[in-house]
């Protein structure tokens, strides 16, 4: 989560971390308020007065503090000159938003010039710094379009408090205000969008699309795109092929960029009242656009550890991608919910960018939806000494039975070795509903494994076994298995 804190810090050296208390009571693994002091504070105070605050080194201080012991960001501005050209650049990089409400004491040469209009005119005039947070807080909800319940005032003044409430009254707003006598509400308030799983979701695309598209602003200059790009692989031998390859070695990625565009702006800030699932489904459908006729898991050469997981995360896009584009069932069928536009977001953006062996900073944004996982890798994939097999061999072998038998009932066209091959198959016949296969969602998931730890036996075989992958040799790997693993083999019923 990304907090704008807009506070000009008009307090005496030695009550900087009282004002900055909540932040790390809420933000901070390790809330402690002397580890803080000395880490921090120790390098802020002014050469010429050691009781006074250097705010251009607290700035950078704390800000560098929030990104090296959190998976959190504050963005500090000190006067509402620099929150408005923040704002204008980088809204959509914040989360929730904090207003000192007097802004005056720290600003004095400040000027903050503003327009409106007056008898049909446009009329400039100097915001009164006293009540600048007032004016940039209905600046953010009008001309910004933040949405009220995401910004807050906080103040160490109990009188500006009081201005805040009979403003509100009087224009019967109720706004979220903290001051020093209730900080544990303001905690509270953070803690709130903190934990909410829809805030995760869009922070985690959105840094994810912005992250990759910089990436491959600095290749092109330094012309190494193409080892970026996975999703070349995924083409037949041919023209369409060499055609995507030239473009991508060219620099011509115009069609990637809007893509990527399209995906991080298009979840709101708060998401519309019932509506949040049908969101989900129409982001799915946009997602998984890519993966048309052209592209098949088949085409990709290789067998390597590598190979293996750029070709299984490709079976999950084109299992994805045909059975949302055929209409095979609507969305009254099935919902998605924030974990798994997380999980699919994370596998299409793999099978089309490499990203390496390491959990992405917005992958483990992501991930968190899930919650923390209850099993490490290890434990998943180590049998015990009770146990002839690991745990995932016995769900393996469980859900792949299921589906065997559900095969051996239906025509042999769709019988194969490949759970995934299996269950596509299924899906292709004529009325029948593939979300009565163990639940669509869960097979997204069991392909994970199945398409990692493959069958291996032959198609008619009784006895089915399976390989030991060494998910451990990947952390992504490892970090996305643990988190999945219990929704994989959960019984999912279908929605009606």
């Amino acid at each position: 989560m990304n907090i704008l804190w807009v506070e000009d810090f008009d307090v005496p050296f030695n009550g900087v971390a009282d004002l900055v208390k909540p932040l790390l009571s809420a933000l901070s693994p390790v809330p402690d308020r002397e580890e803080f002091e000395i880490t921090v504070l120790q390098n802020c105070s002014d050469k010429d007065n050691r009781d006074k605050l250097n705010r251009d080194s607290f700035k950078t201080e704390i800000e560098d503090y929030f990104q090296k012991t959190s998976s959190h960001s504050v963005k500090i501005c000190f006067n509402p000159i620099d929150a408005e050209r923040e704002l204008s650049n980088s809204k959509d990089m914040y989360d929730l938003f904090i207003l000192d409400i007097n802004l005056e004491h720290q600003n004095q040469n400040i000027i903050w010039e503003q327009q409106r209009m007056s008898e049909g005119k446009e009329i400039y005039f100097n915001v009164d710094l006293r009540k600048a947070g007032i004016f940039l807080y209905y600046k953010m909800i009008y001309d910004y379009g933040i949405p009220a319940e995401h910004i807050c005032y906080y103040t160490h003044y109990y009188a500006e408090t009081d201005v805040i409430r009979e403003h509100g009254e009087a224009y019967n707003i109720k706004h979220n205000c903290f001051g020093k006598f209730n900080v544990t509400d303001l905690i509270s308030w953070i803690e709130k969008y903190r934990d909410d799983d829809y805030i995760k979701l869009r922070r985690g695309i959105i840094d994810g699309c912005q992250s990759i598209k910089d990436e491959i602003k600095r290749r092109v200059k330094s012309k190494k795109l193409k080892d970026y790009f996975h999703f070349y692989r995924f083409y037949k031998k041919g023209k369409e092929k060499d055609r995507f390859v030239l473009n991508v070695e060219r620099g011509n990625i115009n069609d990637t960029f809007s893509y990527l565009d399209m995906l991080q702006n298009y979840f709101p800030p708060v998401p519309p009242i019932n509506q949040r699932h049908h969101r989900f489904d129409i982001f799915i459908r946009v997602l998984s656009r890519e993966w048309d006729s052209k592209v098949k898991p088949s085409y990709l050469e290789g067998n390597d550890d590598h190979d293996k997981i750029l070709r299984s995360f490709g079976e999950i896009a084109k299992a994805l991608r045909n059975w949302t584009s055929h209409n095979i069932f609507s969305e009254n069928d099935i919902s998605y919910d924030e974990g798994d536009v997380a999980f699919l977001f994370i596998v299409i953006m793999r099978t089309m960018f490499n990203f390496g062996v390491l959990t992405q900073n917005f992958e483990k944004l992501l991930l968190d939806t899930f919650g923390s996982p209850a099993l490490s890798i290890t434990a998943i994939c180590e049998a015990t000494t009770e146990q002839t097999c690991s745990s995932l061999h016995e769900k393996l072998r469980g859900s792949y039975s299921e589906i065997k038998s559900l095969v051996t009932q239906k025509k042999s066209r769709c019988n194969a070795v490949q759970y995934a091959q299996m269950y596509i198959n299924l899906g292709n016949l004529p009325g029948f509903n593939i979300l009565d296969v163990a639940g669509y969602k869960a097979s997204l998931y069991r392909m994970f494994w199945h398409n990692l730890s493959c069958e291996n036996m032959s198609i008619e075989s009784a006895d089915y076994s399976f390989e030991q992958f060494n998910y451990e040799k990947f952390e992504f790997l490892s970090a996305i298995g643990e988190h999945i693993y219990k929704r994989s083999f959960s019984k999912q019923k279908r929605v009606r």
